[in-house]
């Protein structure tokens, strides 16, 4: 359930491992004269994670490789933080990290190789952290001569911060993926993220009529529907289905799909006290109903009616094919008429059918 508590890591990673993204991101964000020196075309990932599995809700992590226009071999590290508030100790696991990519590296290479660490922070606090090693430790005034002495036993390093809460939504560049993915973190923590998203997402349009297109917008709408409480399932519906006409349903269906698996994870949390399936089950329902609500908007008493109708259904792949067929269906009564054809048969006598 991690992935549905925690989706930063996972939306983080499927945009900036892709190459292209990644040197739009490198371009738009390092120091002017630490990009003079590079080749980015060189880019190429290293498919390893340094970050501690104890922290994983905390960091995420990419590591890159390039090499700069003399040919000489570069490690760029970036490393995400998941919070909402930056981590005062952030310097420190910057150092833990270097020093575990280069074990992995002094057995085989001669020469370390410099390590340009990115730390990406889309908080809601003001980052005030240091953002160098030695920032670390605290010396009073008194101790002015002590420092002098001691500083040079001491790790020096900075870390580059991409502090993309402190941008405006203007200073946010770079190719539309990027800038797409950008401004999502940036207001994931937002409680209007959902009177944004139309602006947000209207930067893709053109894309997406490509098959990639539909794949990132599967994965922003996943990222969305899971970790932004500022937007409401009602706003994300509607925002798809006034830019995405033609693509709208697969794409409803993708945000429909984290909210039941979001319903599951409480489910399950219920189902400690009532019992795993019927907490599971009874979840699932509920989500149907709120999908239907949503699309067709019908009188109480049909509600009532079928949320009774559901609570006979004891099959949880039957159960997932109704949340399928609450998106698809054309009309309501197709929908209902198919719940009728799945129920346990009752006597004919006490059988109401529903009236819209």
């Amino acid at each position: 359930m991690s992935q549905i508590t925690n989706p930063h890591d996972a939306f983080f990673k499927q945009f900036l491992s892709k190459p292209a993204i990644a040197r739009d991101f490198l371009t738009q964000h390092l120091p002017s004269d630490v990009l003079a020196l590079l080749d980015l075309t060189t880019l190429t990932e290293q498919k390893e994670s340094f970050v501690d599995e104890a922290l994983r809700s905390h960091f995420g992590d990419l590591l890159y490789r390039a090499q700069t226009i003399q040919g000489s071999p570069l490690y760029f590290y970036l490393l995400f933080e998941h919070k909402s508030y930056p981590d005062h100790d952030i310097a420190f696991q910057v150092l833990r990290y270097k020093v575990r990519i280069w074990e992995k590296e002094i057995g085989k290479a001669k020469r370390l190789t410099p390590i340009v660490t990115l730390v990406v922070y889309h908080g809601e606090v003001t980052w005030s952290v240091p953002k160098n090693f030695a920032g670390l430790f605290k010396w009073e005034e008194d101790e002015q001569a002590l420092e002098t002495v001691l500083r040079r036993y001491l790790p020096e390093f900075v870390y580059h911060l991409v502090d993309l809460s402190a941008l405006s939504d203007a200073e946010i560049q770079g190719g539309v993926w990027l800038r797409v993915f950008e401004l999502l973190l940036k207001h994931i923590f937002d409680p209007t993220l959902g009177q944004q998203l139309y602006d947000i997402l209207a930067l893709t349009v053109e894309l997406a009529q490509q098959q990639s297109g539909v794949e990132m917008l599967v994965t922003m709408l996943r990222y969305v529907a899971r970790a932004g409480a500022g937007a409401s399932k009602d706003e994300i519906h509607q925002t798809v289905m006034q830019l995405f006409a033609k693509e709208g349903g697969v794409l409803m269906k993708t945000a429909a799909q984290e909210w039941m698996e979001e319903a599951e994870a409480i489910g399950i949390q219920k189902g400690e006290a009532i019992g795993l399936r019927k907490g599971i089950m009874q979840a699932q329902q509920q989500m149907i109903v709120q999908i239907l609500q949503h699309r067709f908007a019908p009188a109480p008493e049909i509600v009532e009616r079928l949320g009774q109708q559901l609570a006979q259904i004891t099959s949880t792949e039957a159960m997932q094919q109704f949340a399928d067929y609450a998106l698809q269906a054309l009309l309501l009564q197709d929908f209902l008429m198919g719940v009728e054809r799945l129920l346990p048969a009752p006597e004919q006598s006490n059988r109401d059918s529903l009236e819209i």
